[in-house]
């Protein structure tokens, strides 16, 4: 069984009331089954959030409700939760089937019991014949499985994930995240996933939500955070955008180059055009088309990045690597109606 989770008003300080919070007045709710990522830089609080959700931290006002009861008041031990941390504090001197089934063994489960459920887990995070072996005998990436095998087969409600993959190498990263989602997917578990990689954010989730300074600053589906950022500081946090300042003027954006047709209309009047440096086309098209000089261009293999200077600003974009385009040259690109936003001046 999986459970919805609803933060409301949850704040958390650290000292007295009179500094500023480490959460600030955090409302958000986590469907059953739903994967979501609380997706920020260091420092922003996501990791509190989870511990509040934990139970580790109380929170200094709010409340956290799990199918809609409040849990604040249950220690760690009674909530539906379990939680994986950054390093999987593995007990040392137990065997991989001793640590995974610890909490099972608290619970009384019949030792029969405990080994077939053990093994089952192995199997699930793709360790088959690990059982015996001990914590100093595994890589890091198989101390996680068997960390998030030992999370698992209490069948808690809700899984805590606080960034899980940050200790291991790129390759091995893109492997668990891969087979956290399919474990999360198969036992539609009610997953919270605390990141500070916007890559490991979108590819993993169902909504990510974004924390600064201790609020959320917006919440979305993964395309929203690149096509339609809520602010300049989302904008630049998720990287690759061109930010090209002008005024808005009715559904048109003002520009050093010219006048561009927007996909709506905007309450704010000055601010930055917002499109991704992959999303901008070479070539003519019947709308939103300009002539710039190619400033410079790095060969990157997949594509080719192209700085072109337009008006007074200077674009980036991505151009195929068969394209023969040289520094110096003049080139129409065109920004498609689709892929351009705007964002108000902070």
């Amino acid at each position: 069984m999986t459970s919805n989770v609803t933060l409301i008003d949850v704040t958390k300080y650290y000292g007295s009331s009179s500094e500023a919070p480490v959460i600030d007045s955090i409302n958000a709710e986590i469907g059953s089954g739903e994967l979501v990522t609380i997706l920020g830089p260091s420092g922003c609080g996501k990791t509190t959030v989870l511990k509040i959700v934990a139970g580790l931290l109380d929170p200094s006002s709010g409340d956290v409700l799990v199918d809609d009861e409040s849990v604040v008041f249950l220690p760690p031990e009674r909530r539906p939760v379990a939680m994986v941390l950054q390093k999987p504090l593995l007990f040392p001197h137990m065997t991989v089937e001793e640590n995974i089934g610890f909490g099972l063994e608290v619970r009384k489960f019949p030792r029969a019991e405990i080994k077939k459920k053990v093994g089952e887990y192995l199997e699930k995070v793709r360790l088959p014949g690990f059982s015996q072996r001990y914590p100093s005998e595994l890589s890091g990436g198989q101390e996680q499985r068997v960390a998030l095998a030992r999370a698992l087969i209490t069948s808690p409600s809700v899984l805590l994930l606080d960034e899980p993959l940050s200790q291991l190498d790129a390759n091995l990263r893109v492997e668990m995240r891969q087979l956290i989602r399919q474990l999360q997917q198969d036992l539609g578990l009610t997953t919270i996933f605390v990141t500070h990689d916007q890559e490991e954010a979108v590819s993993i989730a169902d909504q990510i939500v974004l924390f600064f300074g201790g609020k959320i600053a917006q919440r979305g589906v993964a395309r929203e955070f690149y096509t339609q950022p809520a602010s300049m500081d989302i904008a630049k946090f998720f990287g690759t955008q061109n930010l090209i300042p002008g005024s808005v003027v009715e559904n048109r954006f003002e520009t050093s180059f010219g006048s561009v047709a927007l996909p709506e209309r905007f309450t704010f009047k000055e601010g930055k055009l917002v499109i991704r440096q992959e999303s901008i086309e070479i070539g003519q098209n019947s709308m939103n088309t300009y002539q710039g000089t190619v400033q410079d261009v790095e060969y990157l293999g997949t594509h080719s990045q192209i700085r072109v200077r337009v008006g007074t600003d200077l674009l980036t974009l991505h151009a195929p690597p068969y394209l023969d385009i040289e520094r110096g040259s003049v080139i129409d690109i065109n920004l498609p109606i689709k892929h351009l936003w705007v964002v108000e001046n902070s």
